[in-house]
């Protein structure tokens, strides 16, 4: 967390300087309607809560995501759009002692664990842009925003007595939050009307908190923050 606060700050401290040494000949007021349409491949690392351990849970999960903004000056923009990871699966083995869904494993041959995890929800942003000194066309721009997002988990043990893949009963988390978010990174126009982008987002999917298992309040699991990082294209109209 540190090193992205870290990183926050520099880019911030950037954006500062930018605008200070820039000779910015528009004013931040001349409004003017840009509406444009993108698409981003991103990169999610989320882990989880240590006291609610599932080491079969990978902490980087692809995501894809597609939006719709209006440019509203040189310098602010709104933006709306959806996000989805893929859904991410895995069968490690866990041994005696080790946390599973907030309680230690009693089994002394230890077992597998196959768990899969899919978040998806939609945001809404406020961003604004500072041109970059010396280079054409390329902004630096900062984002601030929300989604309101589901997270789901399904998760289940070997059971060599059932029927079929041989995992028992599955347990399920499902929850769906507000959370909020914050973006940094550049924006480069290739030509009048594409341009490409890339970000850096943090967003609080701490935010899930504490969440039980659907039949079972008992086992939890409880998410951490992410941080995405993404690139992508956009066309303006």
């Amino acid at each position: 967390m540190k090193k992205v606060v870290c990183g926050f700050g520099a880019a911030l401290a950037l954006l500062v300087c930018s605008f200070h040494s820039f000779a910015i000949e528009q004013t931040i007021f001349d409004w003017k309607a840009t509406p444009y349409l993108g698409v981003d491949l991103q990169s999610r690392r989320m882990l989880f809560e240590k006291e609610y351990s599932m080491r079969s849970e990978k902490p980087r999960y692809l995501e894809g995501s597609f939006y719709a903004g209006l440019g509203l000056s040189d310098f602010f923009a709104l933006e709306m759009g959806y996000q989805r990871t893929q859904q991410r699966s895995s069968n490690p083995g866990l041994a005696q002692g080790e946390l599973y869904l907030g309680d230690p494993l009693i089994d002394p041959n230890g077992t597998a664990i196959r768990t899969k995890t899919i978040l998806k929800g939609y945001r809404a942003n406020v961003i604004g842009f500072l041109p970059v000194q010396f280079f054409t066309d390329l902004k630096l721009l900062g984002t601030f925003g929300f989604s309101r997002a589901q997270l789901k988990t399904v998760s289940s043990q070997l059971d060599l007595s059932a029927p079929a893949d041989g995992f028992g009963r599955p347990f399920t988390f499902q929850k769906r939050v507000w959370m909020p978010r914050l973006g940094l990174g550049l924006q480069k126009m290739m030509d009048a009307s594409f341009g490409i982008r890339a970000l850096v987002t943090w967003e609080k999917t701490s935010k899930f908190g504490r969440i039980t298992e659907s039949r079972n309040t008992t086992l939890v699991i409880q998410p951490q923050n992410s941080v995405i990082t993404s690139l992508g294209v956009f066309y303006t109209f």
